[in-house]
């Protein structure tokens, strides 16, 4: 009986790993659509470029400088209006 339970754990823990494998492929088959590579790209930029922007409004605010707030709305804005883009081509 032990027998049986065993290869159905075998069984079952190989049917996990054949689908995570499958995920796996799947994921990587969509990261090679050059759409997806260029999108990867430009994010990480712009991951870059929002830490840069934050890191130099809090050395701003170390200051003492007056223009944070106005820093901070002009980042607020592009970023809002970004994502305000971004759901109009979602529902075309």
């Amino acid at each position: 009986m032990s027998e049986i339970i065993d290869k159905a754990f075998a069984k079952k823990a190989e049917k996990e790993q054949a689908l995570a494998k499958a995920a796996e492929l799947e994921k990587k088959l969509s990261m090679s659509d050059p759409s997806v590579t260029e999108f990867k790209t430009c994010f990480e930029q712009v991951q870059t470029w929002i830490n840069r922007c934050i890191k130099t409004v809090d050395d701003l605010t170390v200051g003492g400088n007056g223009v944070v707030d106005k820093l901070s709305a002009a980042m607020q804005a592009a970023l809002t209006k970004a994502l305000e883009d971004l759901e109009e081509i979602r529902r075309t």
